[in-house]
């Protein structure tokens, strides 16, 4: 017999059981969420890609003062927010929730969102045996959102594409978007491709001296870019219900929650044909129109217009400038930035950025190219320096601008300081991986424990006979002593006994047996010898919490 009896038998085995599991499920912890990402420090830009619900939605980050920041919503989490619709003839599907009228994506997915290379690539089969794919590129400094439909069917069909990006940049949901020539925009508007005479749009975290500064690159021949038919700056709030159609209001703001919409309508598709649309989304280097220089204005006056002209016909250096004003720590990325103003005619130049430290030892230099620009462009090329480790030093930035022969125009110089004693203490941060097998560790130490400290085990008693002799051995197999043993043995009426076992007496046709306590282990034996008997009666064994029969 199991010492307790079944039902705690049963609770130590179920109890086991559930520790084990678990300690298991424990393993897990950290390795799975409902996302697929692409993060590349060095180029600056974080994907996730959703692949649990609302399958291929996305949010954008990217690195500014080293520290990531959101270009998209419910970064570093993908939202449902931000979402492709694809119209086939009358009807529209859509990988979000939100919209209404649409028919979901989801019940449609082919191949989930899987990394390939530096793209993650979501497809789908429609009913209509279009295939679709979604492509997300991470590039330096941008991501390029690929959506190519193909149609797989024997007949002709037309398909068409939206994309709805819901803009939020650092704290602010509702950043100002700012157009080439017209300045920062605060409410609803429509641009029709007739009218687009930019070839990206930005997005700005304030409209004074902004801290995050974000790209959409529209048009652009090298990176094959295609301009939407239609582009729509909008309130998300109102757009977010909207599958296809939708009109800009613009007495709305966008201010409390901007998204831009891109139209890209239907074409027809002959059999076997596919098209692309691609669109890029990204910190602002290496996306607009001259490259590979950046381009993002120094300032945007209230009137909407460029930087005021400068007077003369040349391409000057106004100041040179580091993205912080007090120290860098030791690895820290230095971003200069070399911002420049155009005169009245076209010009083009190349721009050089050496760092010398305070003994003249130069630690870096990068030149860069800046292209033909417009009369009165204004902007600012970006160079970019890792932090030597130092524990306190200044260090010299000079950019010189040269002419297409090489001649220095201008130069400008800046100082910036790493200071390492000013730098907090890293956190250490623990692995999920690990995080998740420490947990199970002290899980099944937790389960040895409760598994060594409940009573298990048996309590055997055996009665024997040979000739006149008995013998009733009691053994305690439990992992506990047992308290309280007293030993019950009938006798066969009129049996003559003689007992050499002490403390062990008779009442009537029964021995009684006080053990006491027995330890785990220990094993006690009563010897009589009996005449007249030849079968023996069973003989019980009782103690605190239990009771057993001979064998």
């Amino acid at each position: 017999m199991v010492f307790g009896g079944k039902k705690l038998q049963k609770f130590r085995y179920h109890a086991l059981i559930l520790t084990v599991l678990l300690a298991i499920s424990a393993l897990g912890v950290g390795e799975y969420y409902c996302d697929v990402e692409i993060k590349d420090p060095v180029k600056g830009i974080d994907v996730l890609v959703e692949d649990c619900s609302n399958i291929g939605t996305f949010s954008i980050g990217g690195i500014y003062d080293g520290q990531w920041e959101r270009l998209t919503y419910n970064y570093p989490m993908p939202w449902r927010g931000t979402f492709i619709s694809v119209k086939v003839g009358d009807k529209i599907y859509s990988n979000s929730v939100q919209p209404k009228g649409k028919i979901s994506l989801d019940e449609y997915v082919v191949q989930y969102p899987r990394v390939e290379g530096n793209a993650i690539i979501t497809r789908w089969e429609l009913p209509e045996n279009l295939a679709l794919e979604q492509k997300i590129e991470v590039l330096d400094n941008i991501a390029r959102i690929r959506i190519k439909v193909t149609n797989s069917d024997s007949s002709s069909l037309s398909a068409g594409v939206r994309l709805h990006l819901d803009t939020m940049l650092g704290y602010n949901d509702g950043p100002p978007i700012y157009i080439y020539g017209e300045g920062l925009q605060s409410y609803e508007k429509e641009y029709l491709e007739s009218e687009m005479g930019f070839k990206y749009w930005e997005a700005y975290d304030l409209e004074e001296n902004p801290d995050i500064v974000s790209t959409g690159a529209i048009k652009n021949e090298d990176l094959t870019y295609t301009a939407p038919s239609s582009l729509i700056l909008a309130n998300w709030k109102t757009s977010m219900r909207s599958a296809w159609d939708y009109s800009a209001d613009n007495s709305i703001p966008i201010t409390g929650d901007s998204a831009v919409i891109m139209y890209y309508p239907e074409e027809l598709l002959l059999p076997g044909e596919s098209r692309e649309v691609v669109f890029g989304y990204g910190r602002g280097e290496g996306a607009k129109e001259t490259e590979p220089v950046t381009t993002i204005p120094t300032t945007v006056p209230e009137t909407g217009s460029p930087t005021t002209l400068p007077v003369s016909n040349e391409l000057v250096i106004s100041s040179v400038v580091a993205d912080r004003q007090d120290s860098y720590c030791p690895g820290d990325s230095v971003t200069i930035g070399v911002n420049l103003e155009n005169g009245n005619e076209e010009n083009s130049g190349t721009i050089k950025v050496e760092i010398k430290d305070n003994e003249g030892k130069t630690l870096f230099i990068e030149r860069k190219e800046t292209g033909v620009l417009n009369p009165g462009w204004a902007g600012a090329v970006r160079f970019t320096w890792e932090a030597v480790d130092v524990g306190l030093k200044d260090f010299t930035v000079t950019a010189t601008l040269h002419d297409s022969e090489n001649r220095e125009t201008d130069r400008k110089t800046a100082t910036i300081r790493i200071d390492r004693l000013s730098c907090p203490q890293e956190a250490i941060a623990m692995n999920p991986f690990f995080l998740g097998l420490l947990l199970a560790l002290i899980l099944i130490v937790l389960a040895y424990i409760i598994y060594t400290k409940m009573p298990h085990g048996r309590v055997e008693i055996r009665k024997l006979k040979d000739g006149d002799l008995s013998k009733i051995v009691v053994w305690n197999k439990t992992n506990h002593p047992i308290k309280n043993c007293v030993l019950h043995d009938k006798l066969v009426k009129g049996a003559e006994v003689s007992v050499s076992t002490i403390n062990v007496h008779r009442h009537g046709n029964s021995l009684t047996w006080n053990l006491g306590s027995l330890k785990s282990g220990e094993k006690a034996v009563l010897e009589y010898t009996i005449k007249g008997a030849n079968v023996l009666p069973k003989a019980t064994l009782s103690w605190e919490g239990g009771e057993v029969e001979s064998s």
